[in-house]
């Protein structure tokens, strides 16, 4: 007989921050060497908008379920996440890529 052992995998905690801190480090790249600086930042919010919309489901589900455990946050309204998911990363998408491209242009 054959046991199949499935592990879990644990969520990335610390990704945000990250995420934080390589837009830190380009921004103040981008004062000394815009054309590297720019190709960071663009890539770092492609990279970001890309894992918000392959993960959107996984994030609205998480959302519901820390609703359910903690009952002192606010009902999640899909309004809002809607528009976060449908407007806001895109934006961010577009942001992203208009960076990669100026870099091109200057560099």
């Amino acid at each position: 007989m054959i046991f199949h052992i499935h592990k879990r995998i644990p969520e990335a905690k610390s990704v945000s921050w990250a995420f934080v801190a390589l837009l830190a480090l380009f921004a103040l790249l981008t004062i000394h060497k815009p054309a590297v600086g720019l190709s960071g930042l663009g890539t770092v919010l492609v990279l970001a908008a890309l894992l918000v919309e392959a993960n959107r489901d996984r994030i609205w589900e998480s959302y519901r379920q820390d609703h359910h455990r903690d009952k002192g946050t606010a009902k999640p309204n899909r309004l809002y996440y809607q528009l976060n998911v449908y407007v806001a990363w895109p934006l961010v998408l577009v942001v992203g890529l208009a960076a990669i491209w100026a870099a091109y242009a200057i560099g």
